[in-house]
């Protein structure tokens, strides 16, 4: 019998489709989402059903759904998508959507892979870990962030392979591998990226491309459910916001008007460190390509260390990132680094637009830079 456990789908259900048309499971074998199977897609409500109906189907519990539980039993408040999808249900059907998800486990072992849907805190047993953390809300978010400087991936030490959902780490529709321990799923199906499966057990990859960006149109009908930034909150330093919002914190008594001031700031913050993560993952990847090809050279490490750091910098070529590239290569890249070099969140933010690598509900400005389509995506390819 063998699992195929899938991706990120949120609301892709004709894409869900497609890749059990592509791997072709028998009856027997089971199928197992990581989570977030709503929101952004067009189809939340479809894509739900088939895991709550099919007899051999289940999925675990992402940030999404644990989003929309929280606001539905008053714990919280709904983002943008997920105020889209709760449009599209109706409120019934949206009523029936949460009691299931609220039913949806935090992790599954399956044989000796474990499968949660974001991540992992080194130095704990599967029982101690957190919640938020294996979830992946805001909450696990920052507390990731504060303790920790290097990616989650890199700092894994379970025995076994893990495999995760949760962020589209390589933003080119293929999913990151990290050492053949970690599976992470997530290529940005409804972002005009394919959705991704791992079949169990002979840890086989099969992905099926989106055909066209299903969040981008989905923002554009609903756009006014999209709340609003207070412009000037935007444009402080990295320190700065981090003032502003304990100063917020701190208020008793707030207005509606600065209650909703501090939520959407809020937000920007943990934007802003959304794409730190983002760009610190796509520059040690980047790295360890360069090096990679660079080291197929027989000769290239008894090379001395200025003629390696040549090979390396032409190898990188000259953009504004190469002084980062320099410092991944030295095992210098942390998110300090990255918060120096980008002075601002939002200059942060609007470089991760413009080249491609934030796909979330972004508050800040310029959304409109987002790049189009990456065209280097290969439909129904297998994998090894």
């Amino acid at each position: 019998m063998s699992t195929l456990i899938i991706g990120d789908i949120h609301g892709c259900y004709d894409e869900l489709q497609a890749l059990l048309d592509l791997v072709g499971p028998d009856e027997d074998d089971d199928i197992l989402a990581v989570g977030d199977l709503v929101d952004r897609g067009p189809d939340s409500l479809r894509v739900l059903e088939f895991f709550r109906d099919h007899p051999r189907a289940s999925s675990l519990l992402g940030n999404h759904e644990d989003r929309h539980v929280r606001a539905f039993y008053g714990e919280g408040s709904l983002g943008f998508s997920h105020q889209i999808a709760c449009a599209q249900m109706g409120k019934k059907a949206y009523r029936d959507a949460c009691a299931y998800m609220g039913t949806l486990p935090i992790h599954r072992e399956i044989d000796d892979a474990l499968v949660v849907h974001a991540f992992w805190e080194p130095g704990l047993p599967l029982k101690k870990q957190k919640g938020m953390v294996l979830v992946g809300n805001a909450e696990g978010l920052l507390y990731l962030w504060e303790k920790y400087e290097r990616p989650w991936y890199t700092l894994y030490d379970r025995e076994g392979p893990i495999v995760v959902g949760h962020l589209d780490y390589l933003q080119r529709g293929e999913p990151f591998v990290y050492e053949d321990r970690v599976f992470c799923l997530d290529t940005g199906c409804a972002k005009g990226g394919a959705l991704t499966g791992l079949l169990l057990p002979e840890y086989r990859l099969h992905t099926v491309e989106t055909p066209r960006n299903h969040w981008r149109e989905l923002k554009s009908s609903y756009g006014d459910l999209r709340p609003e930034v207070n412009v000037a909150d935007t444009n402080v330093s990295w320190s700065k916001l981090g003032e502003l919002l304990e100063m917020m914190s701190e208020q008793k008594e707030m207005t509606p008007g600065l209650e909703r001031r501090r939520k959407n700031l809020r937000e920007f913050s943990l934007q802003g460190e959304d794409a730190l993560d983002r760009l610190l993952t796509a520059l040690l990847a980047r790295n360890a390509e360069i090096l990679r090809k660079l080291k197929t050279k027989k000769d290239y490490d008894e090379l001395p260390p200025d003629k390696q750091r040549k090979l390396y910098a032409a190898r990188a070529g000259d953009s504004p990132l190469s002084p980062l590239l320099e410092r991944a290569r030295e095992g210098r890249l942390t998110r300090k680094a990255l918060r120096k070099h980008f002075k601002k969140p939002r200059d942060l933010i609007t470089f991760c637009q413009t080249a491609d690598l934030l796909g979330d509900e972004l508050l800040a400005l310029n959304e409109g830079s987002n790049g189009g389509k990456n065209n280097s995506k290969k439909n129904g390819k297998n994998g090894g």
